[in-house]
């Protein structure tokens, strides 16, 4: 039998063919493929993309798909994201009751705890968390949540903090010229100008990483901003322990996006909140890319999931072809 596992989001989309061995046997890739960050027609395209890439490498056509997941960002938040994915899975012959669209928070957290409960905080650019009670129930984090991320956070507080100091009337920060310089500005003036066009989403997540480098070098207002970043995530993470009955026993969070990539000025901070929420807390960064949570899902809803070890060596080979 052969699966087939899908992950898109904002930036990029991965799709990938294994067999029921753990055997990776075809990888494809495409653009943006979140509906909310893309226009509808490039979202298609980056999907027709990949997919057509992972069954041609492999030499099959859909019919030769014994089931497909797709992880894609935008559904569940997007009314018309779900019926777009599955109107192109209809378009590349693949059968209505042998593919299943999803969220792809639950993808990555497949790809980095298993299937079976815990949470799972996406932080980056956007934001969402999700959590599967013991019961296999699915939760979703309130929308209040939802409408910007940390990462976008991070780099409109920092814009402003920049702002601040080149005037004189803020801390003095390392910030400052960090992020004049990643804009190609001179003064605040400039900046001010800058962000009243409007500056984009992707952007304003891109100065994050400026204050990461910040933080590494001791600067206190980056690291300060950093912290309060890591309890807010903290936050998310008890409330949907909570949410979902886990915070009675050792509860496994998943941590994927670029947030907690600034090391531990984010990932101390959580643990902190965690434990005086109650909540016993085992924080996880994944091992292996998102789709290997698709190609997971695929086997387990076909009824045919894979063995730990044949998991393992799934999740080996896609780590293995992605680093190359």
């Amino acid at each position: 039998m052969y699966f087939l596992g899908v992950d898109g989001g904002g930036t990029k989309t991965c799709a990938a063919v294994a067999d029921g061995y753990g055997r990776v046997l075809g990888i494809g890739f495409g653009g943006p493929s979140n509906p909310g960050w893309a226009p509808e027609g490039a979202v298609k395209e980056s999907v027709l993309q990949a997919v057509k890439a992972a069954l041609g490498e492999a030499g099959l056509a859909a019919a030769g798909i014994a089931y497909s997941y797709l992880g894609m960002g935008g559904v569940g938040d997007l009314e018309h994201a779900g019926p777009l994915f599955e109107g192109i899975m209809r378009e590349l012959g693949f059968r209505p009751d042998a593919f299943y669209v999803d969220n792809d928070a639950y993808v990555g957290m497949a790809s980095a705890i298993g299937i079976g409960p815990g949470v799972c905080l996406v932080s980056g650019t956007g934001f969402t968390a999700v959590a599967v009670t013991p019961q296999g129930e699915r939760l979703r984090i309130p929308r209040q949540f939802l409408k910007h991320g940390p990462g976008w956070a991070i780099g409109k507080e920092a814009a402003m903090i920049a702002l601040l100091d080149a005037w004189g009337v803020g801390p003095r920060t390392a910030i400052t010229e960090r992020i004049l310089s990643k804009l190609g500005l001179s003064d605040g003036d400039e900046l001010l100008d800058w962000l009243g066009r409007g500056a984009p989403n992707w952007q304003l997540g891109e100065l994050a990483a400026e204050v990461s480098r910040c933080a590494d070098r001791s600067d206190p207002v980056a690291v300060e901003l950093l912290k309060a970043t890591g309890r807010e995530l903290g936050i998310a993470a008890a409330l949907m322990a909570r949410k979902a009955s886990l915070d009675r026993e050792r509860c496994r969070i998943a941590l994927i996006g670029g947030v907690f990539k600034a090391g531990d000025h984010v990932m101390r901070p959580p643990e902190e909140v965690l434990r005086a929420s109650g909540v016993q807390a085992e924080l996880v960064r994944p091992s292996a890319p998102p789709v290997a949570g698709a190609l997971l899902l695929a086997c387990h809803r076909a009824g045919k999931p894979l063995s730990a070890a044949q998991a393992d060596a799934l999740k080996e080979g896609l780590a293995s072809r992605l680093a190359r």
